[in-house]
């Protein structure tokens, strides 16, 4: 069952009123994740309620580059003995990126209202909710600085395997944006023309020859391009549906190739998440409710969310793993040894480093095996084309092909 959003109305040991939403299963698991943090509630918590619609579009939310950039400056200028106020204002000014600039405007618009740094970021909808977790953990804790610092560690690193990604996928890009100017170069231009100049000749076309001139009409491309438009519309539209994105999840687990590289990524940003938040003094149930921020994966927050009401339960992180059938049996053999010697937080560190690896090796498995066929695709196009324009110019001089 997916999770819900609830609102919810807190006091802390300090006096200090928070306001916001949380994720849960139901109310009574919000209430009890709120008082493992150190709240008191002081207001009933009800669901939030949704707008039904077909499509949602997703809120825009900063790039993970510039995330890790204002997260390290900020904790920078904190840690420096800048106040909140002032640091906000030499980023706003020093922002690279417009959104930037406009958010940190809000922020500051909030936090002369009297509002928390937490809360007032988090109504720019520019932060991920991972990011506003951490922040309101550091800001109820007293060290903003220290968890700005691991959102910048955490966010670079993100950036640097999505950056190994695109890179892999560079050259099969361009060998497929060769293939398709070479196919639109001779629709388009060539074989027109060579039909023209067999048309003056008065020579009857190869029937092949004639079924890439009906391809290769302007009618017939433009039918061609407006429904793969038009089929890329719905599977993005679907895509933000819960059906949409359950039954893409289901793709990436089914495909072999994509399995192991999807899995990998998965793993790698649970991994990176929980490690730097048991580092840095987060309890392993709110180190577990905040890690699911970072997974997109359905079925894979499903079973994070087995582990942490196994973990509630009285359970070990090791036996919770087993449970939730979540990594292998050599992951989780670690995972009991770190518990163990209280170095948990370390052993989940080394484990994003070991999926890291994984990662890149997969990415070069993949790009293998892209290669060759991209390469067939591409002879098989140039035959295509080749024997479109020679079988009537071979007709047209008498040369017999067999």
């Amino acid at each position: 069952m997916a999770d819900n959003q609830y609102q919810f109305k807190v006091i802390d040991i300090t006096g200090k009123i928070a306001v916001g939403t949380m994720e849960g299963k139901s109310k009574e698991r919000v209430a009890e994740l709120l008082k493992q943090q150190g709240y008191f509630i002081i207001a009933p918590i009800h669901p939030v309620k949704k707008r039904a619609r077909l499509f949602t579009r997703p809120e825009k939310k900063l790039d993970q580059l510039t995330l890790a950039i204002f997260a390290k400056k900020l904790s920078d200028l904190l840690r420096g003995g800048v106040s909140l106020m002032a640091a906000l204002k030499v980023l706003g000014v020093e922002g690279s990126k417009q959104d930037l600039r406009t958010g940190v405007k809000d922020i500051l618009a909030c936090l002369n209202r009297g509002e928390t740094f937490s809360k007032s970021i988090k109504d720019t909808s520019l932060f991920p909710q991972f990011f506003l977790q951490t922040v309101e953990i550091g800001e109820v804790s007293g060290s903003l600085p220290e968890s700005l610092a691991i959102l910048a560690k955490y966010y670079h690193g993100q950036y640097r395997i999505h950056q190994k990604i695109r890179k892999a996928l560079i050259y099969p890009t361009f060998l497929m944006a060769g293939i398709m100017l070479v196919l639109l170069a001779f629709f388009l231009v060539v074989l027109p023309e060579t039909n023209k100049f067999l048309m003056e000749q008065g020579k009857e076309l190869p029937l092949f020859t004639k079924i890439l001139l009906t391809v290769a009409s302007k009618g017939f491309l433009l039918l061609i391009a407006l429904t793969l438009s038009f089929l890329l519309l719905i599977f993005q539209g679907l895509s933000l549906t819960p059906w949409g994105k359950s039954v893409i999840n289901q793709m990436y687990w089914k495909t072999p190739i994509l399995f192991r590289l999807y899995q990998t990524i998965q793993y790698h940003s649970l991994c990176k998440g929980l490690g730097f938040m048991l580092e840095n003094g987060i309890t392993l149930t709110g180190a577990l409710n905040n890690s699911r921020r970072v997974i997109t994966d359905l079925a894979l927050r499903e079973r994070l969310n087995q582990v942490e009401s196994m973990v509630s339960q009285g359970f070990t992180l090791a036996e919770s793993l087993h449970g939730a059938k979540l990594f292998a049996l050599t992951e989780r053999e670690l995972v009991r040894v770190g518990e163990e010697s209280g170095q948990l937080g370390e052993i989940f560190h080394y484990l994003a480093g070991y999926y890291e690896e994984k990662l890149e090796d997969n990415l070069a498995k993949l790009t293998s095996y892209i290669e060759p066929v991209l390469i067939l695709v591409m002879t098989v196009v140039v035959a295509v084309v080749a024997g479109g324009i020679l079988l009537p110019l071979y007709d047209l001089t008498g040369i017999n092909l067999q």
